[in-house]
C-alpha cells in the first residue's frame, strides 16, 4: 500500500465507476480523474488522500488482503492528521461488505 500519484488516477477512476454502478447510483462525472488531480496534488495541503495497492495479480484483489491493508492505511494517515473519526459507509443489501466491516470490528 502506497500513496497514490498522479499516474495512478485512471486507475483509482475505473474502479470508481465500476462502484458506482453496483451501488446503482450515479456514474462519476467524466472529468474525475482530472477532479481528483487537482485535490490530491493541486496544492501543498490536499483535500483528499488517495492510496493505491500494487500486486502483480491481475486476476483480481479478493484473497490479498488488499481490503485491510487499505483500511490500516486509512486509519493511519486519519491518526497523522489528528482525526478522532473515519466513517466507512456502505449500502444495507451489500452484505459483503458488511461483513469485511464486521470482520475489521467496524462499528455502525
Amino acid at each position: 500500500m502506497r500513496r497514490a500519484r498522479a499516474a495512478d488516477l485512471p486507475e483509482v477512476v475505473r474502479p470508481a465507476a465500476e462502484h458506482a454502478a453496483f451501488e446503482k447510483a450515479a456514474a462519476p462525472p467524466p472529468d474525475l480523474a482530472r477532479r481528483l488531480e487537482r485535490l490530491l496534488f493541486g496544492t501543498q495541503t490536499p483535500r483528499l488522500r488517495c492510496f493505491a495497492a500494487e500486486s502483480n495479480d491481475r486476476d483480481g484483489h479478493r484473497g490479498l488482503r488488499v481490503g485491510p491493508l487499505l483500511v490500516e492505511a486509512v486509519l493511519a494517515e486519519a491518526r497523522a492528521l489528528g482525526l478522532g473519526h473515519v466513517r466507512w459507509q456502505t449500502r444495507p443489501w451489500n452484505t459483503d461488505a458488511i461483513r469485511f466491516y464486521d470482520r475489521l470490528r467496524a462499528r455502525a
